[in-house]
């Protein structure tokens, strides 16, 4: 049986840092878990027995209760999954929860959080490099995903910043061992944590064997949650939330969910 672990809010971390970088992301993770411990329709009886009773931040869970908790979470009163689908949902998932409330329009994105007071002129640099790959091929990854969100909105510009410079970035991409929440990374789990505006920094997963295909589809999804975005319910959408590396394009869906927020 393949395992995935599904991000769940329990308890607040630790204060990761005294900046006004850190401040923010504390700030976001309390509004999180307050939404998450208020919301009673996003879990089934067990996981909410669980969430009551656990002070763990993280439950591990195997693939089916995943996909059971994302249906209920679209509201579908059946939690069955075709075969192709679970596949496809095993293999990369984000660390952002499907929580938020279900959308009852016709569109499939969602929005999630604020947004940048000047869209024009966000900077994007690494903190740090992965192993698995020469610094340029990451540097191009960035770029590759930063060119997606760049052309659907002329209000929307995204600049990668030289390691040098990368300090002063708005949004920092750094490999970690940690997720933002202090809890170790492992094969097979979420490959990605990404924060909102106005912070839009991104972690991601030092373990992971990246390769510049998967590494520019995980950048293209997690810049979507550093512009704005939540999680798609459109399976062909860059915000889906279980990510592929065969996909590296931008969707209507993904680009009605930008212009919302940058270009109504």
């Amino acid at each position: 049986m393949s395992f995935v672990k599904l991000a769940i809010f329990v308890i607040l971390a630790a204060p990761i840092c005294l900046t006004r970088r850190g401040e923010l992301r504390r700030t976001f993770l309390r509004r999180r878990n307050k939404e998450l411990s208020e919301n009673e329709n996003w879990l089934n009886r067990e996981m909410n027995e669980h969430r009551r009773n656990s002070v763990d931040l993280w439950r591990r869970t195997n693939i089916n209760d995943s996909l059971r908790i994302y249906t209920l979470q679209q509201n579908d009163s059946s939690p069955a999954i075709d075969s192709t689908e679970t596949q496809l949902m095993s293999k990369h998932p984000c660390g952002i929860p499907n929580v938020d409330p279900v959308d009852q329009r016709k569109k499939r994105y969602a929005l999630f959080g604020n947004r940048w007071r000047a869209p024009r002129n966000i900077t994007v640099g690494y903190h740090n490099y992965s192993t698995k790959l020469s610094t340029r091929a990451q540097d191009d990854a960035a770029l590759n995903a930063i060119t997606q969100w760049n052309r659907p909105c002329d209000n929307v510009n995204l600049t990668l910043l030289p390691i040098g410079q990368s300090t002063e970035a708005d949004i920092m991409l750094s490999f970690d061992v940690h997720t933002p929440l202090g809890i170790r990374y492992r094969r097979g789990g979420v490959v990605a944590f990404a924060f909102p505006p106005p912070t839009g920094d991104i972690s991601l997963d030092i373990t992971e064997p990246w390769t510049e295909s998967l590494l520019v589809s995980v950048l293209i999804h997690e810049l979507g949650h550093s512009l704005g975005l939540g999680h798609s319910k459109d399976l062909r959408s860059m915000m889906y939330p279980f990510l592929s590396d065969a996909r590296k394009t931008l969707t209507q869906d993904d680009i009605s969910g930008l212009t919302s927020i940058y270009c109504p």
